[in-house]
Formats: structure tokens, C-alpha cells, sequence
């Protein structure tokens, strides 16, 4: 329950990792990033239909965790679905 073997880890030298029960694909960790990071570029990107549907052809891609990363006392921890 500290250390869950799927997560998002931020940064280098630090201890942030935001448990997550999803596998994110290169392409929806860059736009996880774009989001949060660069929100005036998000916005401006999603004034674009093709942005909208790629974002959300991309969420519906995502793939469940193997129950050996990410296990019932995992879920039983604030985390990312």
C-alpha cells in the first residue's frame, strides 16, 4: 500500500507517485503532461475537433493493470482511474 507497482511517477529526485490502475499509452502520458503542464497550449489544442476525438479514442485505450501492479489493497488507496 506504499508502493504500487503501477504509477505515475513525477519528477527525479522525490517521492511523488499517484498510484494509477491503468496502463497510460507514450501518447496519453503526453497528453496527461500537455494538460497539466502547458494548460494555455491544451486549450488552444482543443479548439480543434480532431484534438477532442484523439483525446478521447486515446482514454478508451487504456488497459487495465495486471492485478500483480496493482492489487485489491492498492485499490483500497486514493489513485488514478
Amino acid at each position: 500500500m506504499l508502493h504500487t507497482g503501477s504509477h505515475i511517477h513525477i519528477g527525479h529526485n522525490n517521492e511523488i507517485r499517484i498510484p494509477a490502475n491503468k496502463i497510460l499509452t507514450p501518447l496519453g502520458f503526453s497528453i496527461f503532461v500537455l494538460r497539466n503542464q502547458y494548460p494555455q497550449y491544451y486549450k488552444l489544442a482543443l479548439e480543434e475537433q480532431k484534438f477532442k476525438k484523439m483525446i478521447l479514442s486515446e482514454k478508451n485505450a487504456f488497459k487495465e493493470c495486471d492485478k500483480k501492479l496493482f492489487g485489491d489493497n492498492d485499490a483500497s488507496q486514493l489513485y488514478i482511474s
